[in-house]
C-alpha cells in the first residue's frame, strides 16, 4: 500500500489525501469495491447527519475486442462555491485511455438489487440535490439552482464506459461525490461573469515543440 500525507483546506475545512494498492488478481476478475461508515456532517440540504456509501466495480474480463478495459476516470473538487437562487451549469469531466468507449454518467443510487453495483452506491446522499436538478448523462452536465443560502449539497454520480453506443451494461462502474455549497454573493459583487473578448489572434495557429 502506498498513501500520500493528507492536505488540509482550512478555508473549506476538508483534508485530502490519495491511496494506491497493488493486488495480483485473475484476468476474468469483475468485482465491487466499496466503503460504507457514517455521518455526513448536518448542515446538508439532504442526508445531513447521515451514513455514507460509494462503491465501484472493477471489471478485468475481456474486452469484445480482445483487450482488458481501463475504466474511466474523473476528479473535482471537493466543494464547489454556486451562488444561491442562481441557474447554474456544471460540468463534471470524464476521461476513458480506451478512446473509442461510450461514456456515460448517472445518478448513484440505493437500489442494491437492479443497479450495476448490487449495491447501496450513495446511502444518506441519494437525491442530494434539488429534485429539479437535470442530469445530462452523455457528457456529464448538471443544470440546477440551489435554493437555500448557507448549506451544502451532496452530489453523488458513477461514471460508466460502454464498449459501443448498442451496449446496455457498462464495463466499469467509477464513483464521484462532491458538494456544492450555496452562498449569498455580496452587495457589491459583480453580477456579470468573466468572459474573454476582443480579438484572440493565436486562436487556432499551429504550435511546434520538440519532445526528447
Amino acid at each position: 500500500m502506498t498513501s500520500t500525507d493528507c492536505d488540509a483546506n482550512v478555508l473549506i475545512d476538508s483534508w485530502a489525501g490519495e491511496r494506491y494498492d497493488n493486488l495480483t488478481l485473475p484476468l476474468t476478475t469483475s468485482i465491487t469495491i466499496g466503503f460504507v461508515s457514517n455521518a455526513w456532517f448536518n448542515s446538508l440540504y439532504i442526508g445531513g447527519g447521515g451514513g455514507w456509501s460509494i462503491v465501484n466495480r472493477l471489471n478485468l474480463g475481456l474486452r469484445p475486442d480482445g483487450y482488458i478495459n481501463t475504466s474511466p476516470v474523473t476528479n473535482t473538487l471537493p466543494v464547489v462555491f454556486v451562488p444561491v437562487n442562481t441557474r447554474t451549469v456544471h460540468i463534471v469531466q470524464m476521461a476513458d485511455n480506451d478512446a473509442t468507449d461510450i461514456l456515460k454518467c448517472r445518478w448513484s443510487n440505493s437500489a442494491s438489487t437492479t443497479n450495476y453495483n448490487r449495491e447501496d452506491e450513495c446511502d444518506g446522499v441519494c437525491s442530494g440535490l434539488p429534485a429539479s436538478t437535470v442530469l445530462f448523462q452523455s457528457n456529464c452536465t448538471l443544470v440546477f439552482t440551489l435554493p437555500i443560502t448557507s448549506l451544502y449539497y451532496a452530489c453523488a454520480l458513477q461514471i460508466e464506459d460502454y464498449y459501443d453506443s448498442s451496449s446496455a451494461t457498462p464495463m466499469s462502474s467509477v464513483p464521484i461525490q462532491f458538494l456544492f455549497y450555496a452562498y449569498t454573493p455580496s452587495a457589491s459583487a459583480c453580477a456579470t461573469r468573466p468572459a474573454i473578448i476582443g480579438a484572440r489572434p493565436n486562436r487556432g495557429m499551429s504550435v511546434n515543440f520538440l519532445l526528447s
